[in-house]
C-alpha cells in the first residue's frame, strides 16, 4: 500500500493557505452612547415638592371643594360666606350670609340679585378662591419657575421661589413668591402684587389640618408687604376656613339665577 503522508501534507498545505489567503473583516469602531442628565430648574423642583406635599392630584380629582371662610378686612368691607369651587376654577361660586349670590361660569360673572351688587364683588369672587386653592394649582397651565433662594419671614428662613402663569390670574399680579417650610414643605405664605390697589400684599398660612388628606390652612393673615421692610407690623386682614366639603355637584350646583347681572368691576 502506497504511503498516505504525501496525501496529507498536500491537503494539510492547501487549508493553511486557504486561511492566509481570507481577508479579515475590518472591526468596527466602538461607539459609546453618553447620556446627559437634563438641567434640572430648582425653583420648579421646589415648586412641584410643594404640590406633592399638598396632594394636589388628590384635589383635582374632585368635582368640587366647599368650604366656609369669614374675612376680617382693615380697608375693605368684611367679608362671610361659603364658597363652592371646581378644580380648574371653570366655576365659582360664593353664598354669602347676608343672601348674595356671587357666580363665576366660564366666562360669565353675575351677581344676584341686582340690588346686591357691590364694589368687591369682582375681587370676593375671585381673590379668595384663588388663595385657597392655591397650595394644590402652582403646576396648573405650565407656568415659569425662577430665582429659588432662601428668604426671611417672621424671625425664620423659607425657601422661596418665584411663578408666573401664563393666564395672569384676575385679581393677582404675576409673579408671585412662594414660601415653603423646609421641614414640612407646606406652603407658608405668598407675595403678590394686588391687582386692584397695585400693592404688594403678603397672605400667611397657619394652623394646617387636613380634609380626605389634604393639608389646609385653618387661618391666614394677610400684610402690606415690601421688599427692604419686609411684612407690615401688624396684619391688614385675618381668615378663618370652617367646614370642608367635598360636595357632588349637579346643573343646578353653578347654574345662573335668573335676574342676575354682571359684576361691577
Amino acid at each position: 500500500m502506497k504511503s498516505l503522508y504525501p496525501l496529507v501534507l498536500v491537503a494539510a498545505l492547501c487549508l493553511i493557505g486557504c486561511k492566509d489567503h481570507k481577508k479579515e473583516k475590518p472591526k468596527e469602531a466602538s461607539t459609546t452612547t453618553v447620556k446627559t442628565t437634563p438641567k434640572v430648574n430648582p425653583a420648579e423642583e421646589l415648586v412641584k415638592t410643594i404640590s406633592a406635599t399638598h396632594y394636589a392630584q388628590d384635589f383635582h380629582q374632585e368635582q368640587a371643594i366647599q368650604f366656609h371662610l369669614k374675612a376680617t378686612l382693615a380697608d375693605k368691607n368684611s367679608f362671610e360666606g361659603t364658597i363652592t369651587l371646581t378644580p380648574d376654577f371653570s366655576k365659582i361660586k360664593i353664598e354669602k350670609t347676608d343672601g348674595t349670590i356671587l357666580l363665576a361660569n366660564k366666562n360669565k360673572t353675575v351677581v344676584y340679585p341686582e340690588g346686591k351688587n357691590y364694589e368687591q364683588a369682582y375681587f370676593d369672587l375671585f381673590t379668595w378662591a384663588y388663595l385657597f386653592a392655591l397650595p394644590y394649582t402652582l403646576n396648573n397651565n405650565k407656568p415659569t419657575y425662577s430665582n429659588k433662594t432662601d428668604r426671611n419671614l417672621l424671625e425664620k428662613t423659607y425657601q422661596t421661589a418665584e411663578i408666573a402663569f401664563k393666564e395672569q390670574l384676575q385679581t393677582l399680579q404675576n409673579p408671585l413668591v412662594i414660601y415653603a417650610d423646609k421641614r414640612s414643605y407646606l406652603l407658608k405664605a405668598i407675595v403678590y402684587n394686588d391687582n386692584e390697589t397695585d400693592n404688594e400684599k403678603a397672605v400667611v398660612y397657619e394652623n394646617y389640618f387636613t380634609v380626605k388628606m389634604l393639608p389646609i390652612a385653618k387661618n391666614w393673615k394677610i400684610y402690606n408687604y415690601n421688599d427692604k421692610k419686609g411684612l407690615s407690623d401688624e396684619p391688614i386682614g385675618k381668615v378663618e376656613l370652617s367646614e370642608v366639603e367635598f360636595p357632588t355637584i349637579n346643573e343646578t350646583t353653578f347654574a345662573i339665577p335668573e335676574g342676575a347681572v354682571k359684576i361691577k368691576k
